[in-house]
């Protein structure tokens, strides 16, 4: 699929697989036949070992989650979904067997042979059934532990000398789950001077940082770099919402004579939705659907039904800004086209576009909370559009007595889900454009243009990351400690003439820092904005450091550049 989208060009340079070949995964191995044919196949076997894919699963599992199971979800006619509330356990059942009668047999006994055959994980887990073979009457627990020291790639298979397989008894107060700490450069060489060789219970732990997605210093990192952006560019202009459709007749086409669903296949699903997505991106930049972009934020989720979707905002040039509203018109639309005049385009309208029935014609809806539409639907007609008193904008919606029917009820303009005709003939799914109001909050994740997070510190304040086992002499001899982002600000600037005339956070619109090198280099294509650490007013001289380098106007010495800034900030620290 890859390879169809790359042989665009005349000579094949693959990017989106491979990052221009810096990927390189070895050969996946070929799955034994009889395995393959429970997938491939359309015979009553295949059919049935699909139907029931998910019992032989439970099956063969080293453990099985347990925990509260939220079934009220699969109300609705998506795709089925398995939610879990509250804790997650791992168990592992008995290692004796039981047969049922809803179960094929010849099924079980080729997957057993399969795994015995090729999976390490199973022939560690074999050790317990060998022992309770010989004697079925002891009660035995088996824990399998793992550690990744040869190779730390996510998906690598685990080997046999990464797998530890232990009966439960056998852990002593030894195992311990391995934690990185932190702690500044000027503290560990303190730490040193003082003689100390053992610094296991220095610095602190280091917990769900901002690398970590979906925590919380995650999305308040996210959140201030869209507030930058926004610094930069102004308010977003359209808030565009894209669904992936799974009748998509790329995916029709890859699940062609199998028995599988497109839920059955959730890598294929996320890669055809992020080649479109990719696209459209593209096309909003240099097509100017909407006018000139001059950045895009958007972040990609899942929905309930396990659907893959993304939220854009669309930040425009100021000269294509919306001036009036109505220019909303020209690119957003909530009527139901003429099916006479445009068949086609009514049957988009009408399979992606229209919210429910919900409300009193169906109460059981996903969208019914406390008895009524949590989208606020169904909306009032209007023959114009307009902003309400909120800044919200109503879009036109005419009483002209068009409708489609689903489920035996008329929904007319009323239901319509806002969209621009051009994304969707183009893309054919649901996708959902709204003009932004300036007000409009945004927590999504930076994409274009690139906001570069720009750390500072105090001179031997930087953060040192290390293992409780790791040698501080080693630690603190590390070359890249010195070549940190900020340090190498001030020298670049003794090189560079032109960047004397940037600030701090203006650097990475005319300079790259180069990881490799860690070094600053001008700028040779692109844009991208900097965004400095916020710093709470508490930590003193590291709070007035931030307002320094954000800072443009004459300050002491005259304008706070990098050339100058190193010998004037630490001959005033000295000072005071």
């Amino acid at each position: 699929m890859n390879l169809l989208e790359e042989k665009i060009n005349r000579i094949q340079v693959f990017s989106l697989c491979c990052d221009y070949g810096k990927v390189e995964l070895p050969d996946s191995k070929e799955a034994p036949p009889t395995y393959l044919n429970l997938f491939r196949s359309t015979d009553s076997k295949s059919k049935y070992f699909i139907n029931n894919i998910r019992r032989y699963n439970s099956m063969f599992s080293f453990t099985s989650m347990g925990g509260k199971v939220d079934a009220s979800i699969n109300s609705g006619k998506a795709p089925y979904i398995f939610k879990l509330d509250g804790q997650n356990y791992h168990r592992i059942g008995n290692a004796s067997t039981s047969t049922s009668n809803s179960i094929d047999l010849q099924i079980i006994h080729d997957l057993k042979h399969m795994l015995d055959s090729n999976n390490v994980l199973v022939q560690s887990y074999r050790i317990v059934r060998d022992c309770f073979h010989d004697n079925p009457h002891i009660d035995l627990k088996l824990c399998l532990i793992g550690k990744m020291i040869q190779d730390g790639s996510t998906y690598n298979l685990s080997s046999a000398s990464e797998v530890v397989a232990l009966i439960v008894g056998d852990i002593d107060d030894s195992f311990q789950i391995e934690i990185s700490l932190c702690a500044s450069y000027e503290h560990l060489r303190n730490v040193q001077d003082h003689g100390k060789t053992t610094f296991s219970n220095i610095g602190q732990r280091v917990i769900l940082p901002s690398s970590f997605t979906g925590g919380a210093c995650y999305m308040q990192q996210n959140y201030l770099d869209t507030m930058s952006l926004c610094k930069w560019v102004g308010y977003p202009d359209f808030f565009i919402t894209i669904t992936c459709n799974p009748k998509w007749t790329e995916i029709k086409r890859f699940l062609k004579d199998t028995n599988l669903k497109p839920e059955d296949m959730p890598a294929i699903l996320r890669r055809i939705f992020k080649i479109k997505f990719d696209a459209m991106i593209k096309i909003l930049r240099e097509k100017n659907l909407f006018g000139k972009v001059q950045g895009v934020v958007y972040t990609t989720e899942f929905q309930k039904r396990g659907l893959p979707h993304s939220h854009i905002c669309l930040f425009l040039h100021s000269d294509d800004k919306l001036r009036t509203i109505e220019q909303i018109d020209k690119y957003i639309s909530a009527d139901i086209p003429n099916i006479n005049e445009d068949p086609d385009f009514y049957s988009l309208v009408s399979e992606f576009m229209m919210h429910g029935p919900c409300g009193a014609e169906n109460m059981k809806c996903p969208c019914m909370v406390d008895n009524k539409c949590s989208k606020n639907f169904s909306k009032k007609f209007s023959n114009e559009t307009s902003v309400d008193e909120d800044g919200f904008p109503i879009y036109r919606r005419r009483n002209d007595g068009s409708f489609v029917e689903k489920s035996g009820v008329k929904l007319d303009n009323r239901h319509v889900v806002a969209y621009n005709k051009d994304l969707l003939k183009r893309y054919q799914g649901h996708i959902n454009v709204e003009w932004c109001n300036r007000t409009m909050k945004v927590l999504l994740i930076v994409q274009y243009p690139t906001a570069v997070r720009l750390p500072f510190h105090l001179l031997g304040q930087h953060q040192v990351i290390y293992d409780p086992d790791d040698d501080i002499d080693n630690i603190l001899d590390k070359s890249f400690i010195a070549s940190l982002m900020f340090t190498s600000w001030l020298e670049c600037n003794k090189i560079y003439k032109q960047a004397r005339n940037l600030t701090y956070v203006e650097y990475p619109t005319k300079f790259v820092w180069k990881t490799k090198s860690r070094k600053w280099k001008p700028r040779e294509i692109g844009f991208s904005i900097g965004k400095i650490h916020v710093v709470s007013p508490k930590l003193g001289e590291t709070y007035f450091l931030r307002i320094i380098l954000n800072k443009e106007d004459q300050y002491l010495f005259g304008k706070i550049h990098g050339n100058t800034f190193q010998t004037e900030f630490f001959t005033i620290n000295d000072a005071g």
